[in-house]
């Protein structure tokens, strides 16, 4: 909780610094996370790797260190970029809303794996959610071409580790 609510204040400075839409639905997503961890259910298992740790919150903290854009945006391009971040984050929030007290960042069993809600129609919505989110930040500034890419393979990293913990494999290697 204590993380997500670092992420919350960073989400309400980048939002004081850019005015952008993207930040005031991060900055809400922090805080619907943040609650969701203090009645977070207990792992059953979890790979405990710092490996995995590293990449979850490196992933979560990496949405916020796009540059905004350079130059006047037109309003084509402002109105393409607050549709792909609400979009994007109301997937990743009914995501987080529907896992409830199974939320968590790193890897971890906590109770049976969500079906239902948009869990329905995506096995990943939360960082599928991100992604939509993400796609704007190139759109709006081409020098962010390398940030995504990064994101989308930290998010990649994110499935792979989750994928083993829950079927039950372990993912560090002997």
């Amino acid at each position: 909780a204590v993380f997500m609510l670092c992420f919350a204040l960073l989400s309400g400075y980048r939002l004081f610094e850019t005015g952008l839409l993207y930040f005031a639905i991060h900055l809400l997503r922090d805080i619907v996370a943040a609650g969701l961890f203090l009645k977070r259910t207990k792992a059953k298992h979890s790979d405990g790797s710092i490996m995995s740790a590293a990449v979850a919150y490196i992933s979560t903290l990496f949405s916020l260190v796009y540059m905004a854009p350079i130059g006047a945006v037109s309003p084509t391009m402002q109105l393409v970029f607050n549709g792909l971040s609400i979009v994007g984050f109301a997937i990743a929030t009914l995501a987080v809303i529907e896992l409830g007290d199974r939320f968590g960042i790193t890897p971890a069993k906590r109770g049976e794996r969500c079906k239902s809600g948009i869990y329905t129609y995506l096995r990943h919505p939360m960082y599928t959610g991100y992604v939509i989110a993400e796609m704007g930040w190139v759109l709006i500034n081409p020098l962010n071409a390398p940030f995504f890419i990064l994101s989308l393979t930290l998010y990649a990293a994110r499935v792979r580790l989750e994928e083993r913990v829950l079927s039950g494999g372990d993912t560090r290697r002997g």
